[in-house]
């Protein structure tokens, strides 16, 4: 019997593949569970609009976080931070306020596309990944100056 999966079983493959297997795990097993359903021509039909839906909801999805990667390119940023005499910062700066700045500049990213190893505990230049959904990934100029 073939049938068309739903969720991802890792013998059998991912949601949408359509696979053969034997009618008593199919009917006893898979479909009661709702891991699969029956690959009649109708659900087959449903998966390929479904599919089709998916790839232009994705496409469309590149296309925002493109536009984000273009307002990110050459981005630099300047934030003002207490520091001592040997240039180490009162506190850090997180990803939260690199995220927050940049929201300031008009660009929507959220704290967990800025990816710091470690906050940054001392005044100086620094080179900050952004990495957002589906491989897209830039750099932006951060500058942290010494403040009132």
């Amino acid at each position: 019997m073939k049938v068309i999966l739903k969720e991802s079983i890792s013998s059998l493959g991912k949601p949408g593949d359509i696979v053969k297997v034997s009618d008593g795990y199919a009917r006893n097993f898979l479909i009661p569970k709702g891991k699969a359903i029956p690959a009649s021509e109708g659900n087959i039909k449903l998966l390929q609009e479904s599919l089709k839906k998916k790839q232009e909801i994705k496409k469309e999805q590149d296309e925002n976080l493109k536009k984000i990667l273009e307002k990110l390119q050459g981005v630099e940023i300047t934030l003002e931070k207490k520091a001592a005499d040997d240039n180490k910062l009162f506190g850090s700066v997180s990803a939260v306020e690199i995220a927050n700045e940049l929201k300031n500049k008009g660009i929507e990213i959220e704290k967990n596309n800025v990816i710091l190893e470690k906050n940054i505990k001392e005044l100086g230049t620094y080179s900050v990944p952004i990495v957002l959904k589906s491989g897209f990934e830039t750099n932006i100029k951060l500058n942290i100056i010494r403040g009132k």
